[in-house]
């Protein structure tokens, strides 16, 4: 029986890292049209609005395909709105996500 080291054993199990923006990785409730929300410091990107369900500085209700997101926060304002989605910038505090 061979002798392997201990690092080839572990470098041979490891599995490749998808690397950002292979949407073969996808998982398939992605592509299905669920929410998808990107979060950036201050800033969150919703894809997939449909339409705003109610909107104060510090809760927001879209919705965004067949689900509800709520945004809790502070100062928070919607930017770049269409139909596609939304920018919204504030301190976020919490997510919801519940059905319609």
């Amino acid at each position: 029986m061979e002798h392997i080291p201990k690092e080839k054993k572990r470098a041979k199990n490891r599995r490749a890292c998808p690397l950002p923006g292979d949407e073969s990785q996808l998982p398939v409730h992605y592509s299905a049209g669920e929410p998808r929300l990107e979060i950036i410091g201050d800033r969150v990107l919703v894809d997939g609005l449909r339409r705003v369900l109610s909107y104060t500085s510090e809760r927001l209700v879209l919705q965004v395909g067949k689900r509800r997101v709520t945004l809790v926060g502070a100062d928070l304002c919607m930017l770049d709105y269409s139909p596609l989605g939304v920018q919204v910038i504030g301190t976020l505090l919490a997510v919801e996500f519940g059905d319609l």
